[in-house]
């Protein structure tokens, strides 16, 4: 892999995987990104983006034009934690520079203010308390 395009909500989502998901194939093609990012911690790899990327390649609520079933409430997710992260979508982060920036700036409360309505919820929030 040489450039994972991610969602900036997924910055998030990233922070609470616990191989749990839509599909057997979705949380396969995730671990498999979260096992390179593992691996190559340093690797400025990551362009944030507000559109489908490599995490939703394989989720079920990924339609033919690229969007997703749910866009109004991922344009939310991402417009949200934009505001409060402020990537710079020209440069390209590595992971640990996103979980640096996540975990310096989100807080339980954050958290639950904005993604009160997702249905991943309460499986985020359990594993999200574990390490703020």
């Amino acid at each position: 892999m040489t450039l994972v395009v991610l969602r900036t909500h997924h910055g998030v989502c990233m922070q609470s995987f616990v191989r749990k998901g839509y599909n057997k194939i979705f949380i396969e093609n995730f671990s498999n990104i979260m096992k390179f990012f593992n691996s190559n911690p340093l690797y400025k790899c990551i362009k944030l983006t507000n559109s489908c990327d490599h995490l939703c390649e394989y989720c079920p609520n990924k339609l033919y034009n690229n969007k997703c079933k749910y866009e109004k409430f991922v344009q939310y997710l991402d417009n949200s934690y934009q505001a409060i992260f402020n990537f710079d979508r020209k440069r390209q982060y590595s992971f640990q520079e996103i979980n640096y920036i996540v975990k310096n700036n989100l807080n339980i409360n954050i958290f639950e203010t904005i993604c009160s309505n997702c249905k991943w919820f309460y499986i985020c929030k359990k594993s999200l308390k574990k390490i703020m």
